[in-house]
C-alpha cells in the first residue's frame, strides 16, 4: 500500500509539468515544452552546483593546509541539511498535514502510517535531491585536489543518504507546529506569510553575504572547528567519517540521524488520525444588522479574486513575489542609497539616468508576480461552478486580470514613487516611471491569463503545486521575465545612440499599452472561447 500511495503521489507530482487538464481527457505536452522545462531544470540545477563547487573549491586548500580536512566535509554536511530544511520544511507542513486529499485517504481501509510513510518517502525523494546538489560539487573538488577512495565514497555515499533524513525529522516537527499554530489562529495565513519573509529574508542575508562568509571560513579554520566539534557534533563525526574512514564515526552519524526521525515518525504515526482530525480556529461573528450594499458584476468578481488572493499564504507569496521584492529593493535603496549607486557605476550604468536604472529593475521583479498564471487553474473541481454564474465569461477573466494588475502595479507604482522622492527624480522622468509600470502591469497581467488557458491545470491536491509547479506559472514567468529584459537590451544595443533614457521609456510605455490592448482584444474573444471550452 505504501508503495501504491508513493507512486500516486510522485505521479500528481510530476504531472503537473506532464500534462495539461483542460479536458478531461488530458493531453500530453509536446516536445518543445519538455525541452524547456529540461532546459529550465538544468539551468538551475548548473547554477547550484557552479555556487557551492565554488564555496568548496574556496575552502578545500585553506582546511587541507590546517589538517583539518573532516571539517570540509562537517561543512559540506552543514550546507546541505541547511538547503534540504528550507526547501522542506513548508513542504512538510502542506504535504503531511494540510493536504487536500487527507480526509478522503483516512475514510478508505488504509493504516495511517501507511498514509505517513508515503508522504514523507515522497519529501525524501526532494530532500535527496537537494543534498546532492551540495554533496556532488563537494566530492568532485576534493577528488580533482587531492583525489579520493573507494573507502571514502562509500561513507560519503552514506552520510548524503542519511543527511536528508536527519533534516526531515526537524522539518516534520516544525511543520507539524506550523500546522498546529496556522489551525489555532483565526487569520492563520498571517504567520505563514510571517514565517515565509523571515526565511526569505534570511536566505538573502546570506546569499549577499556569501563572500564575506567564505573569506571567515578561509582565515578562521581552527575556531570554527572548535565550534563545529564542541556544538554540532553530528557533523563533526560526519567529517571524520567520510575524510578519514572513521568507522565509529559514521556508526554515530547513523545514530544521529535515524533515532530521532524514528521517534518523530513513531509520534506522529501514532497521532496521524487526532492531527488531521483536530478541530480549525474559526472566527465567531456576531450577527449585527446593517444596510446591505449593492454592488456591480466586475466589482464582485474583483472583489472575489482579492479575497482569493489574500486568503492563501502560499498564493500570496508565490503569485505576489515581485512586488514583494520591489519593496524591499526600495528599502535597500533608502538604506544604503550611496552603495546601490556606487555598484550601478561599476557596471557602466552611470551615464544613464537613475530613474530610467530603477523602472528596469522593478519591471523585471515585476516579472516574478504570477498572480493570474494560476487563476484559472485555482478554480479547479469548481470550474462549473464559475460557469454556472449569470455572468459573461469575459468579465471572470477580465476579473482574474485585474487582481493581478491591482497588487503588481499598486506595489509597483508605489515603490517607484518611494525611489523617485529617495532619488530626487524630476516630474516627467517620474511620469515615464509611472505609465511604464503600468502598462507593463497590465501587458503581464493578461498575458498570464492567457497562458494559463492554453495550459490549465485542475487535477491538483494541493494548491501549492499548481502555484509553483504548473507549467502555465513557469512559461509565464520566463516570457515575463524575457519581455522586461528585452528593452534593456534594445536600449544599450541600439536606442541609446539617439535616444535619451526618459523618452525611451515613454517609447517603452506606448509599446507595452499598445501590446496590452491587443491582448485585451483577444482575451474577450479567443480568451473567452477557449475558457467556455474548458472542463474540470
Amino acid at each position: 500500500m505504501v508503495r501504491t500511495l508513493l507512486k500516486a503521489r510522485i505521479a500528481a507530482t510530476l504531472s503537473n509539468i506532464g500534462k495539461s487538464s483542460k479536458k478531461a481527457g488530458a493531453k500530453k505536452r509536446g516536445v518543445g515544452f519538455k525541452i524547456l522545462m529540461g532546459f529550465l531544470i538544468v539551468y538551475i540545477l548548473g547554477a547550484l552546483i557552479i555556487m557551492f563547487g565554488a564555496i568548496f573549491f574556496a575552502t578545500a586548500l585553506t582546511f587541507s593546509e590546517a589538517d583539518l580536512d573532516w571539517l570540509y566535509y562537517a561543512m559540506a554536511g552543514i550546507f546541505a541539511f541547511a538547503f534540504c530544511f528550507i526547501g522542506s520544511v513548508f513542504m512538510s507542513q502542506h504535504q503531511i498535514f494540510e493536504a487536500k486529499d487527507n480526509e478522503m485517504l483516512l475514510a478508505m481501509p488504509i493504516k495511517p502510517s501507511a498514509i505517513l510513510a508515503s508522504r514523507v518517502i515522497a519529501i525524501y525523494v526532494f530532500n535527496l535531491a537537494y543534498t546532492l546538489v551540495v554533496m556532488l560539487p563537494a566530492v568532485v573538488i576534493r577528488a580533482i585536489l587531492f583525489g579520493t577512495s573507494v573507502l571514502e565514497l562509500v561513507f560519503v555515499l552514506i552520510c548524503v543518504l542519511l543527511i536528508p533524513v536527519m533534516s526531515m525529522a526537524l522539518s516534520c516537527v516544525l511543520g507539524w507546529l506550523l500546522a498546529l499554530i496556522s489551525s489555532k489562529m483565526r487569520n492563520k495565513n498571517a504567520i505563514t506569510l510571517i514565517l515565509y519573509v523571515v526565511f526569505m529574508g534570511a536566505y538573502f542575508y546570506v546569499c549577499f553575504n556569501a563572500g564575506n562568509y567564505i573569506m571567515k571560513l578561509t582565515e578562521s579554520g581552527t575556531a570554527l572547528a572548535d565550534t563545529v566539534r564542541r556544538v554540532l557534533f553530528p557533523a563533526y563525526h560526519m567529517g571524520l567519517a567520510s575524510a578519514y574512514g572513521n568507522f565509529g564515526s559514521l556508526l554515530i552519524f547513523i545514530a544521529c540521524a535515524a533515532v530521532p526521525f524514528a521517534i518523530v515518525f513513531f509520534v506522529i504515526s501514532r497521532n496521524y488520525i487526532s492531527i488531521m482530525s483536530a478541530k480549525t480556529g474559526t472566527r465567531r461573528v456576531k450577527y449585527v444588522e446593517k444596510r446591505l450594499r449593492e454592488s456591480g458584476a466586475m466589482s464582485s468578481l474583483i472583489g472575489k479574486e482579492m479575497k482569493r488572493f489574500t486568503g492563501s499564504a502560499m498564493y500570496m507569496l508565490n503569485g505576489g513575489m515581485g512586488t514583494l521584492m520591489s519593496l524591499i529593493v526600495v528599502a535597500g535603496l533608502i538604506i544604503r542609497k550611496e552603495f546601490i549607486l556606487n555598484v550601478a557605476g561599476m557596471y557602466g550604468l552611470s551615464g544613464i539616468s537613475v530613474p530610467a536604472i530603477i523602472c528596469m529593475l522593478m519591471c523585471v521583479l515585476s516579472s516574478m508576480n504570477i498572480i493570474s498564471a494560476s487563476s484559472v487553474s485555482l478554480e479547479g473541481k469548481t470550474m462549473w461552478l464559475m460557469k454556472s454564474l449569470p455572468v459573461n465569461a469575459s468579465d471572470v477573466l477580465i476579473a482574474k486580470a485585474m487582481c493581478h494588475f491591482i497588487v503588481t502595479a499598486g506595489g509597483a507604482v508605489i515603490a517607484g514613487a518611494v525611489a523617485c522622492v529617495v532619488i530626487k527624480a524630476t516630474a516627467v522622468e517620474a511620469a515615464a516611471m509611472a505609465l511604464v509600470l503600468i502598462a507593463f502591469s497590465a501587458f503581464a497581467a493578461l498575458a498570464d491569463i492567457m497562458v494559463n488557458l492554453h495550459m490549465p491545470k485542475f487535477d491538483w491536491i494541493n494548491e501549492v503545486a499548481c502555484v509553483k509547479q504548473s507549467g502555465s506559472v513557469t512559461v509565464s514567468m520566463l516570457m515575463n521575465l524575457a519581455i522586461a529584459i528585452a528593452p534593456i537590451i534594445l536600449y544599450f544595443v541600439l536606442f541609446s545612440r539617439f535616444m535619451g533614457a526618459t523618452a525611451f521609456l515613454f517609447s517603452a510605455a506606448a509599446f507595452f499599452a499598445v501590446v496590452a490592448a491587443v491582448l485585451f482584444i483577444r482575451l474577450k474573444t479567443a480568451g473567452v472561447r477557449m475558457f467556455n471550452e474548458l472542463q474540470a
